[in-house]
């Protein structure tokens, strides 16, 4: 039988193991900066991503964006520039889930998000209810919105609420937005 270790045989095997988790941490952190400092920034992945979505590239742009909302989830354009990608896309389901994680409010981002929202959902889906919530919410925030009376208008039209249909008509009148599409409500 061996007799044990002595005190010093063992010292240079654990620096030796000290040294090689230095080495590799060492190295872990230089491979994690670069990385870092590569990393394209968020306002040039948005830029390339609009510009993907401006010319019709609807495959490159949702994963541009997707890399913009790993890293900033609440990211209103990003969340906005992907859901105009999927509604060109004709995926609607997905396009809703990029406008219902829009926060809602007054800013431009969150009105066409609330727009489109009850467009897809009275245009492709059928759920007149959600689609009322949609235009109603936006008119809250723009109350002259003439894309919004108007969906609004023709919904209660198609629903025959006509009498709650007439308010709307009457705004787009008076703000001197007439069309022969009115008469058939």
């Amino acid at each position: 039988m061996s007799a044990a270790p002595t005190p010093a045989e063992v010292i240079p095997n654990r620096s030796r193991w000290w040294r090689a988790v230095f080495c590799v941490l060492l190295l872990l952190t230089i491979a994690f900066g670069f990385f870092w400092f590569f990393l394209p920034d968020m306002a040039s992945l948005m830029l390339r991503a609009r510009f993907e979505y401006l010319h019709s590239n609807y495959e490159k742009a949702p994963e541009i964006v997707e890399q913009v909302l790993i890293r900033e989830p609440k990211r209103v354009d990003a969340l906005v520039l992907g859901g105009d990608t999927s509604f060109a896309m004709n995926r609607f389901d997905q396009a809703l889930v990029y406008y219902r994680r829009v926060p809602t409010g007054p800013s431009p981002d969150a009105v066409h998000a609330q727009l489109r929202c009850g467009r897809i959902e009275m245009h492709h889906l059928g759920n007149a209810v959600a689609a009322e919530s949609d235009f109603r919410a936006a008119l809250q925030h723009v109350p002259d919105d003439r894309n919004a009376l108007f969906q609004l208008a023709s919904l209660l039209g198609i629903e025959a609420r006509r009498s709650e249909a007439v308010p709307f008509i009457l705004r787009l009148f008076r703000l001197g937005r007439f069309n022969t599409d009115f008469l058939a409500l």
